[in-house]
């Protein structure tokens, strides 16, 4: 058990970090996604000037939803993290608060990767004409069947992560 004056500091300490922190992301947010679109962005210019193929407006807008969707996810992590690290901090389980922290961000990664394959599982309700436009806009061959198509595109999605 930790001592109850160590407990009153970290429990402080703990509290002050967090406000500060809180108040850092309220005030720098917007800044942050602005970035993290614009650099975005420029990765799309360059894939565009060293292919020579145009991205759709469409692919562009999605790219910036997932960034702004990511944003949100990440936000969610960290408010979870710091309730289980906060409650741990409480109980006086330095030990615990740390593997909450982990616990955490380890299940935030795996429902990322879960919405990523419900994405690519949506390929079935895609007619083949819809998959052939899929394939052009990545600049792959259209040829083959729709298990072949989807196949193409799955393991182009995957071997980019």
């Amino acid at each position: 058990m930790v001592d109850p004056e160590v407990m009153y500091v970290l429990t402080t300490v703990g509290g002050y970090l967090a406000g500060a922190a809180t108040s850092w992301w309220v005030q720098n947010r917007g800044k942050v996604v602005d970035s993290l679109q614009d650099a975005a962005a420029d990765a799309i210019d360059k894939i565009e000037e060293t292919t020579g193929i145009d991205i759709p407006d469409s692919i562009e807008d999605a790219i910036e939803n997932a960034v702004e969707d990511a944003v949100d996810r990440v936000e969610d992590a960290v408010e979870d993290a710091a309730d289980a690290a906060e409650e741990a901090i409480e109980a006086g389980d330095l030990e615990a608060a740390v593997e909450a922290v982990k616990e955490s961000v380890e299940e935030s990664v795996e429902d990322v990767k879960a919405e990523l394959d419900v994405a690519l599982d949506d390929l079935e309700d895609l007619t083949v004409a819809g998959l052939k436009e899929r394939l052009v806009e990545l600049g792959l061959p259209t040829k083959g069947r729709k298990a072949d198509l989807i196949a193409r595109i799955t393991e182009y999605v995957e071997g980019s992560q």
